[in-house]
C-alpha cells in the first residue's frame, strides 16, 4: 500500500494527466477552417463565407454566410443580385468593346479622309505650279498642244476650272459630306496631270527654241535648259 504522502503525490500526477487531456480535448474541440471568397462585380462586393468545425465531438460542423457589401443575407438573395451584378457587367463590358470598334472605325475614317484631301491638296499645288510655268518663261504662244499631254488650248484653259475647281471644293467638305466614291473619280482625273504638263512643258520648251528669234525670251529659256 502507498504511504499517504505518496498517495497524495499520486493524485496530484492524475490530476495534472486529465487536466491536460481536457485542455488537448478542448483545443480539437475548437478547430476552426474559415473560407472566404470575396468577388467585386458591378461596384459590388459579395463575400462568402464558410465556417467548418472539427474535432471529437463535432465533426464537419459548417456554417455558411453570405454577404453583400457588409450587408448579411440569405443565399437566394444573394444568388438573384450576383447573377444580376454579372449581368450588368457583361452588358457594360458588351457597350465598351462596342463603343471601341465604333471609336476605331470613325478614327479610320477620319484619318482616311484627312489623308484623301491632304492628296488632293497636293495635287492641286502641283498643277498649279506646273501651269504657272508657261507664264512665267512666256511661252504662251508656243505651246505645243498634243494627245499625249494636253490636246488643245481650250483644255489646257479649262484645267482651273474644270478639275482644280471642284477639287477645292471636296476640299471645303465636312467629313460627314465627302464622298470616297467622288473622291476616287476626281483623284483619277487630277492624277494624270502633272506628269502631261511635265511633257506639255518639255514639249513646248523645244517648240519655242526652234522657233523663237525674242533674245530675252531665248535669255529665259536658258533657265529651264541650264
Amino acid at each position: 500500500m502507498l504511504e499517504k504522502g505518496e498517495f497524495m503525490k499520486y493524485l496530484s500526477l492524475m490530476s495534472l494527466i486529465v487536466l491536460n487531456l481536457g485542455v488537448c480535448y478542448a483545443k480539437v474541440e475548437r478547430n476552426l477552417s474559415v473560407e472566404l471568397i470575396d468577388e467585386r462585380i458591378d461596384g459590388k462586393l459579395f463575400t462568402y463565407r464558410l465556417d467548418v468545425a472539427s474535432g471529437s465531438k463535432a465533426q464537419n460542423k459548417r456554417s455558411e454566410e453570405w454577404l453583400i457589401d457588409g450587408k448579411v443575407v440569405d443565399q437566394e438573395e444573394y444568388n438573384q443580385e450576383i447573377d444580376s451584378a454579372r449581368l450588368n457587367e457583361l452588358k457594360a463590358q458588351r457597350e465598351k468593346e462596342h463603343a471601341a470598334r465604333l471609336a476605331r472605325h470613325d478614327f479610320k475614317k477620319e484619318q482616311r479622309i484627312a489623308l484623301n484631301k491632304k492628296l488632293i491638296r497636293n495635287l492641286i499645288a502641283q498643277i498649279e505650279k506646273k501651269c504657272s510655268l508657261f507664264g512665267k518663261y512666256e511661252l504662251n504662244e508656243y505651246i505645243a498642244y498634243g494627245p499625249t499631254t494636253v490636246a488643245s488650248e481650250i483644255d489646257f484653259t479649262n484645267i482651273p476650272t474644270h478639275y482644280l475647281e471642284p477639287a477645292r471644293q471636296m476640299l471645303a467638305l465636312g467629313d460627314e459630306e465627302f464622298s470616297f466614291e467622288q473622291f476616287n473619280t476626281l483623284l483619277a482625273s487630277l492624277e494624270e496631270y502633272p506628269h502631261k504638263l511635265d511633257q506639255l512643258f518639255e514639249h513646248t520648251v523645244k517648240n519655242a527654241i526652234e522657233r523663237c528669234d525674242d533674245t530675252q525670251r531665248l535669255k529665259l529659256l536658258l533657265e529651264v535648259v541650264s
